[in-house]
């Protein structure tokens, strides 16, 4: 699919808590991010995996992706090289990402998260951003804006996996 006359259009992701789901019983990759990512991915838009793991975890993370048909550039991936509180880290790679897709004439679309701190700080940066905060693996709008796309496609994945 070309986008050549459009701007180029992401969504970024978290990986714990979004895509991948872990705790004390349960560690498995998320049926509804998959879906959507796979949807999305389809439909255009590029794909940022913005997550707190360390970069020694990439190969696993790709893996997992890959495995699950979803390819991600590794220009769009971000890792913690340092050891830092990760919602520090995090406010300032979302920063220098921001700035590097402005530069490109590139808009973000959604974000997707587990961490309400985090998407408070993307919301003060760009009010155009839709936002999604998961729970228990389970996406809800946090901020609901003309660039919200996987609303349906979430609400379908939720139908099929729970019958909700």
């Amino acid at each position: 699919m070309s986008h050549d006359m459009e701007n180029k259009r992401y969504i970024v992701f978290d990986f714990d808590g979004t895509i991948y789901l872990q705790g004390a019983f349960i560690s498995q990759i998320n049926y509804i991010s998959t879906s959507i990512l796979r949807f999305l991915f389809e439909q255009g838009y590029t794909i940022a995996i913005i997550t707190g793991r360390y970069c020694s975890q990439r190969s696993f993370i790709f893996d997992l992706l890959l495995s699950n048909g979803i390819r991600i550039s590794p220009s769009n991936f971000y890792c913690r090289t340092r050891d830092e509180p990760e919602v520090n880290w995090k406010k300032e790679v979302i920063e220098e990402f921001l700035e590097k897709i402005f530069s490109e004439n590139a808009v973000i679309f959604e974000y997707h998260e587990d961490n309400a701190q985090v998407l408070d700080f993307v919301s003060r940066l760009d009010k155009n951003i839709c936002l999604y905060l998961y729970t228990n693996g389970l996406p809800a709008i946090l901020r609901k804006t003309s660039r919200c796309v996987s609303e349906k496609m979430i609400e379908s994945c939720v139908k099929e996996k729970y019958g909700i």
